[in-house]
């Protein structure tokens, strides 16, 4: 009999369903970008001000699957991703505020939302402000989710509001290597290839070696169910098939296993 180490074990084991009601709807679009996945502000129905990014963007409608995987492992795991969630953009607002000569073509439906940050620094290859706020902790679950989840174009967000706390964002481009979308074959391929930050740019000494250790444990308690949650609640409208996301969640589970040992090992040269 197989066990979930076993791609096998995950055939047929995601269940998922319709889209519900009740997410939160995109009211006006305040500002727009030219990043890869056509990110824009939004004001929702909520009042909360929004990062969206919707199907139709130029990175492909995986880019909305690799961010709503990415930020609720980084939930269970307790790991400091922007607070993020799905969100419904309109098909009359797209008509209206997207027509030509705007060069944005978002297709209507669920969108994923990542919150404003109203004071963020954005950083790019390399952490700053470890001395602040706790950092020096926040920083491991970054490389643990790094690893875990084949991290990619790295970006960092600091809130200068309170004491620089760092935040990892955009996870566009993660579950695949030089911007190729992700999928079965890949999984197969990377599946227990190390993926740790680069040391020479991110050095470990200090950090806190407990924290390593207490991300570890959270690795190897990791489930099958844990994950198959996770995925089943990924909106069909965003393409990828149930296959593709066992095969994904098959990944995630063994790689888990390796990643919790190579923060032991980090652990073992941090000073704090």
């Amino acid at each position: 009999m197989s066990s979930a180490r076993d791609e096998s074990w995950w055939h047929g084991r995601l269940q998922r369903s319709s889209i519900g009601r009740g997410y939160p709807i995109v009211l006006t679009v305040a500002h727009t970008t030219s990043s890869g996945a056509d990110a824009f502000q939004a004001i929702l129905s909520s009042g909360e001000v929004y990062w969206v990014k919707a199907m139709g963007n130029r990175q492909g409608d995986v880019a909305l699957v690799n961010e709503f995987v990415v930020g609720k492992i980084a939930d269970h795991l307790g790991a400091c991703v922007r607070p993020r969630q799905i969100v419904m953009l309109p098909d009359e607002l797209c008509r209206e505020r997207f027509k030509p000569p705007s060069v944005l073509r978002p297709v209507s439906g669920p969108a994923h939302g990542s919150l404003h940050l109203e004071n963020a620094v954005e950083v790019e290859e390399g952490f700053e402000y470890r001395d602040r706020d706790s950092n020096t902790e926040r920083e491991v679950g970054i490389y643990a989710l790094w690893d875990l989840c084949l991290g990619q174009d790295e970006q960092w967000l600091y809130d200068s509001a309170a004491d620089y706390s760092v935040w990892s964002f955009d996870h566009s481009l993660w579950f695949a290597v030089q911007g190729e979308e992700w999928d079965q074959h890949m999984c197969r391929t990377l599946v227990d290839r190390p993926w740790g930050v680069n040391e020479a740019d991110y050095p470990v000494d200090n950090l806190s070696a407990s924290t390593f250790h207490s991300y570890a444990e959270k690795l190897r308690d990791i489930t099958p169910a844990d994950l198959l949650a996770i995925l089943a609640a990924v909106p069909t409208e965003w393409g990828k098939s149930d296959r593709d996301l066992e095969v994904l969640g098959w990944m995630l589970y063994r790689r888990s296993r390796g990643v919790a040992q190579r923060l032991v090992d980090l652990a073992s040269r941090a000073r704090l």
